[in-house]
């Protein structure tokens, strides 16, 4: 039951993102060969990690 809260909000936040990236006009997503990271390239040529796949390892945000 403790658990609940935290993963409401995980999911808002999941999917306030995903509403983020939508607006952004995202076209492709690649992953960083160090860590296992995955980003999302916009339209304007913008990276943006994706968050919630675990990525960013031992602090590698290329």
């Amino acid at each position: 039951m403790a658990d609940e809260p935290v993963t409401n909000l995980f999911l808002n936040a999941q999917y306030r993102t995903l509403l983020l990236l939508e607006k952004k006009g995202i076209v492709e997503e690649c992953e960083c060969l160090r860590c296992g990271s995955y980003w999302e390239l916009t339209e304007l040529g913008e990276k943006i990690l994706n968050q919630f796949d675990g990525g960013g390892l031992n602090g590698c945000y290329l």
